[in-house]
């Protein structure tokens, strides 16, 4: 007790190094007795004095010194600021949360360092709530700082709903800073992680730099199909690459390898995921419907059977057009089909079997009845898809031309099926060789006199 009367009677020494060193040694002494004298000496007029009082009050933690060391905050020497605010994150008192954040906007790097590591002492739930508040109409620094403090002043929880506040946020470096740590940390995969993921995406501030970025990525993209000749994006191919470029822009420089990240990036493709099922599900209703009706198309000119032109590519034929189309699409996908042969779309519709006639009397081929096209082969002598074989009138030489063509010159996709195909002889057709019929045995599935 005496040592400590001793110590204060020297605080109103006139030398100021004697009232500096027994501000110390009351801190250090730790009786609260001394919370008073070292109070007033907060206003001493010596710099050092001022620095040592702050100190040991910080040290003695008593409530009483909390208000008087906000007020040092905004003292002229950034030295007495800075142990001022350190003295307060001892202390633990809520009533200094609302000052250090305006303190993390002052100019002096070690106040606002100092003011950081108070709040992270201070860990209260009521720092969530001042935030926002504290960081409107505030210059770009305070956001800064509040951001690299986020991640140790709370429990995982509320800094997750810290986190999502201060990324959802208009100011960019903010947004930066606080989204780095949101998805680039170690986080429990938990409701609250995956409400803060949203409240980031869904903000009004990140909607609205959204529809900026789209109308930055519009314009070129409108430019370049203008030069595209055969295929352009679908309304699904729009939406991937114009919500990828946004998503990359907005949130590209934040994404680490890590588990919360991946969650995030789910969490920013749902409108790409929900595409991507309406195009899977088109293309399973829409092109087997066309290809059934392809099926039944012959070309005019050469008989082939008709192929995906080349404006039909898979992404265009398996999304519906959905995510890809032809540029000035026609309105069925069958109509972008071509010839397999010549790549015209001249054609013949809805034949269900071409027949191969072998025929001298000619004069009424092709010829189109009941969904059957009859096509004589002896009027040009060339390869073209078929499904059946009739030959009428014909000589031994024609049939063994044929027989050499189908088996050797033709097509592997008609050499393959002629194993398979009914070859019918009529009657009254009279061969002078007896190895005819044996060819046509060897090239055909079955062969028969009708």
């Amino acid at each position: 007790m005496a040592e400590l009367n001793c110590l204060i009677r020297d605080l109103s020494s006139v030398r100021s190094s004697d009232r500096f060193h027994s501000a110390e040694a009351l801190g250090e002494l730790g009786d609260k007795g001394a919370v008073e004298p070292l109070i007033k000496l907060l206003g001493d007029e010596d710099l050092s004095v001022r620095e040592g009082a702050a100190w040991a009050l910080g040290e003695l933690r008593d409530a009483r010194a909390v208000q008087p060391l906000i007020n040092v905050l905004g003292d002229e020497n950034s030295v007495v600021q800075r142990i001022a605010a350190e003295a307060l994150g001892k202390l633990g008192d809520v009533q200094a949360v609302e000052p250090l954040f305006k303190a993390l906007g002052d100019a002096d790097l070690s106040v606002r360092e100092s003011a950081t590591r108070a709040l992270s002492m201070l860990g209260d739930a009521q720092a969530v709530k001042l935030l926002p508040k504290s960081l409107r109409g505030e210059p770009p620094v305070v956001s800064q700082n509040a951001a690299r403090t986020f991640s140790r002043l709370l429990r995982p929880a509320k800094a997750n709903q810290w986190a999502a506040t201060l990324a959802g946020g208009a100011a960019f470096s903010l947004r930066l800073r606080a989204g780095t740590y949101l998805v680039g940390e170690s986080h429990a995969i938990t409701w609250n992680f995956l409400s803060s993921c949203l409240e980031v995406l869904f903000s009004v501030p990140s909607l609205a730099y959204s529809g900026i970025l789209w109308i930055v990525f519009a314009l070129p993209g409108w430019l370049w199909v203008q030069r595209r000749q055969q295929t352009v994006p679908g309304i699904g191919g729009w939406l991937a690459l114009g919500w990828g470029f946004m998503v990359e822009a907005l949130y590209g420089l934040i994404l680490r390898w890590t588990l919360g990240t991946t969650v995030f990036l789910t969490l920013a493709m749902i409108p790409v995921w929900i595409s991507l099922l309406i195009g899977i599900y088109l293309g399973l209703a829409c092109w087997p419907k066309a290809r059934q009706r392809v099926n039944g198309f012959r070309c005019r000119d050469d008989f082939h059977r008709f192929v995906p032109g080349p404006r039909l590519g898979w992404m265009v034929r398996w999304s519906g057009r959905w995510f890809w189309r032809e540029k000035d699409a026609p309105k069925s996908m069958a109509d972008s089909c071509v010839c397999r042969a010549c790549g015209k779309n001249n054609r013949y519709e809805g034949v269900k079997e071409v027949v191969a006639v072998l025929d001298n009397h000619g004069g009424y081929y092709p010829q189109q009845r009941n969904a059957v096209l009859r096509v004589n082969w002896l009027e040009n002598k060339l390869p073209f898809d078929f499904d059946r074989v009739e030959v009428v009138d014909a000589t031994d030489t024609e049939v063994e031309q044929f027989h050499r063509q189908m088996k050797y010159q033709a097509d592997p996709q008609i050499q393959k099926r002629l194993p398979k195909m009914q070859c019918v002889v009529n009657a009254q057709c009279r061969f002078e060789r007896e190895n005819t019929m044996t060819l046509l045995r060897q090239t055909f599935g079955a062969v028969e006199r009708q």
